[in-house]
């Protein structure tokens, strides 16, 4: 590093903001002030030596820093503090000249001060600060792709983008300088004007050029048919089109072909080619002057043979396959609760698509499309019950305020459904051959919630397409077939007996307390069985008084079927 002492400088600088530091205080003023401010801040701190100063202008372009001591004796130190390269010590006082090895970061702040050492009579001044300032606004690079303007300014101060159509947008520098604006993304090769204002009034703009670092927007394809020998369409205009043409043979085997083109002033393109088959996969890119390259456009070629309407075949909800009629050689399709099923037409033009079986009332639709993936209009029908063609439906004997209707179907019926006094009530999947439908409530023909009752007439059947000679009907009987109980012995573990066929709910009772309830529904604490038996589970009862007790000789054990069988329903036994 290099030092040198001048003399005979007696004027000062714009110097950006200087720092005053004394017993009083700090002051932050402009460099235009700094005379005035100094005399004032050395007389109120009652310092023997006035302040050093710059000379220049202190910013990141700097590399010689120079000032004066504003003040000569031989003794004289200035001391110039350096933040990573520490203390240099000037002797003699006058002006001064400092050289560094590389400008100071934007913001660096330095000190001076000066001191004559003498013990007799000692002095100094006071303490200054310079910062050094961002010498220009710096701009970075702006693509085309970018949404943003970025770079570093004047510290805390408002960066101003304006592009070419006049529009400003603003952002604010931080304790770095560095801003950071928002604008709409411009295209390549636009200007932008960016601006920044130190707090002392200077003003420094920059402009920079949007640079192309976006590729062409996607190539647009126009419908290209089997035996076509020319692909058009429309890009960016004078850029340069490659075309790129895959074909699968029938035994997997892949061939690609490409052919390369350019786009008039308009984008429009014109592409001589080999013959197009359907299916071939078209794909195409456009490559702009700047050389940066589209997203690829795809279309598949499609065929000679347009897809028309198709039949559908009534389906029912046994049903595996749905079949119908087509375009030979295309494929009939069908979504089903999201997974596409499908199946090639035959040579006589039926289809037949395997499906899982479909829920009644579901809507089933099936079009035919080419290979070029071009789809013809859908057929739909609504899946229907099915209705077996052997067996027959019987219906469990039924009482007033039975809680569900019982029965046997042949083995391969679906859904069954009930009806009362005519009014349609609802539909239930049979189990292997077995229907069990909730009646606890059922609607007359008002819409009203009502209990069977004796004499209405009840109706099992497949839906509305069930044949007449298939319909079963049954009347509720006017009284109810009570429950029978086997004997029961002291400490027995079991109580058992039976009930009509369906019965869905069998209450125990002893000596007048209610013990539980058994359903169809096996649990350890008993069931009602298919075939009408039941059994409670009885090792321990509870006595009047909640405990735990075992069956004694003289209980009273009774068997109804609780609450929501109206009237007296219960039989009753001692146990022995």
């Amino acid at each position: 590093m290099n030092k040198k002492l001048v003399s005979n400088v007696t004027t000062l600088a714009a110097i950006g903001i200087i720092t005053l530091s004394s017993s009083v205080g700090s002051v932050n003023v402009f460099a235009k002030e700094q005379t005035q401010v100094a005399t004032t801040q050395s007389e109120r701190a009652l310092e023997k030596l006035p302040l050093p100063y710059l000379t220049a202008p202190l910013t990141t372009e700097t590399t010689i820093i120079s000032g004066d001591a504003n003040y000569v004796d031989p003794i004289l130190m200035l001391t110039l503090g350096i933040p990573n390269i520490g203390n240099i010590h000037l002797y003699g006082g006058g002006a001064f000249e400092y050289k560094l090895d590389e400008p100071l970061p934007a913001y660096t702040q330095i000190t001076l001060q000066t001191l004559i050492n003498d013990t007799d009579n000692p002095a100094y001044s006071s303490r200054v600060t310079a910062i050094v300032q961002q010498a220009k606004i710096s701009v970075n690079e702006v693509s085309d792709a970018d949404k943003v303007v970025s770079g570093v300014g004047y510290a805390n101060q408002v960066a101003k983008v304006v592009t070419p159509d006049g529009s400003s947008y603003t952002g604010t520098t931080g304790a770095d300088g560095k801003y950071t604006v928002q604008i709409p993304r411009q295209k390549a090769g636009a200007i932008l004007s960016v601006t920044s204002t130190d707090r002392a009034g200077y003003v420094d703009t920059k402009q920079v050029t949007v640079v192309d670092r976006l590729g062409p927007d996607e190539p647009e394809l126009n419908v290209a048919n089997a035996t076509d020998k020319v692909i058009t369409g429309k890009a960016e205009a004078n850029s340069k089109i490659e075309i790129t043409i895959t074909r699968t043979d029938e035994s997997g085997v892949v061939q690609t072909a490409t052919a390369k083109g350019t786009t008039d002033a308009d984008g429009i393109f014109s592409i001589p080619t080999l013959e197009l088959a359907e299916g071939d996969v078209i794909t195409a890119t456009a490559t702009d002057a700047a050389g940066y390259e589209s997203v690829e456009a795809e279309m598949t070629v499609i065929s000679a043979v347009q897809p028309s309407d198709v039949t559908l075949n009534a389906v029912d909800n046994g049903a595996t396959t749905i079949t119908g009629t087509g375009t030979p050689g295309l494929t009939a399709e069908t979504t089903l609760g999201g997974t596409k099923y499908t199946a090639v037409i035959d040579t006589e033009g039926n289809y037949s698509i395997t499906i899982p079986k479909q829920k009644a009332d579901t809507l089933v639709k099936v079009h035919e499309t080419n290979k070029a993936g071009v789809s013809g209009p859908d057929a739909q029908v609504k899946v229907y019950n099915h209705i077996p063609q052997t067996g027959v439906i019987t219906i469990n004997d039924i009482v007033p305020g039975q809680q569900a209707i019982t029965g046997k179907v042949p083995a391969d019926a679906e859904l069954v459904r009930l009806v009362v006094n005519g009014v349609a009530q609802r539909n239930m999947q049979s189990v292997n051959g077995e229907y069990n439908i909730y009646s606890r409530f059922v609607t007359d023909k008002d819409g009203k919630l009502v209990r069977l009752k004796a004499g209405d007439v009840v109706q099992v059947d497949y839906g509305t397409r069930t044949p007449a000679n298939m319909i079963v009907k049954t009347t509720v009987k006017a009284t109810i077939v009570k429950p029978t109980v086997d004997p029961v012995t002291a400490k027995a573990e079991n109580v058992t007996g039976k009930v009509p066929e369906g019965t869905q709910t069998v209450r125990l009772t002893v000596n007048g307390i209610a013990q539980r309830v058994i359903t169809p529904n096996i649990t350890t604490g008993g069931g009602i069985n298919a075939d009408g038996t039941y059994s409670f589970y009885t090792r321990f009862v509870k006595d009047a008084d909640g405990n735990s007790v075992r069956l004694q000789a003289g209980d009273v054990v009774a068997v109804d079927y609780g609450v929501q069988i109206p009237g007296d329903t219960a039989t009753s036994v001692t146990v022995k």
